[in-house]
């Protein structure tokens, strides 16, 4: 009987290392699944962040052409027709070109 009882101790002992065993296998598969994925979320922000910079890129030269036709209205003392004038001239013009040069 005592040498039944210290085999199934002996039994127990080695499932509990084989189970820690098991364990300490699955985390390190888990940790390297999330180190795996951690590049394409990090792909995903960035691109999130090269749109988002260039939607607001993009509007900075808008602000920066409606802020440079303001500015010269404002030089030339025009009003209103002269916003007008502005927008109706031909592309080739050189108040269109550096207005639009500037965005």
């Amino acid at each position: 009987m005592l040498r039944r009882a210290a085999a199934e101790r002996s039994l127990l002992a080695m499932l509990v290392r084989h189970t820690a065993a098991a364990l300490s296998v699955a985390f390190i598969h888990h940790r390297q699944r999330e180190d795996a994925l951690k590049p394409h979320r990090l792909r995903a922000e960035r691109t999130a962040l090269q749109r988002q910079l260039i939607s607001v890129v993009a509007e900075l030269g808008f602000h920066r052409a409606v802020h440079a036709l303001m500015a010269d209205v404002a030089a030339s003392g025009g009003g209103e027709e002269a916003i007008t004038a502005h927008y109706t001239s031909s592309p080739g013009s050189p108040r269109r070109s550096r207005t639009a040069s500037l965005g």
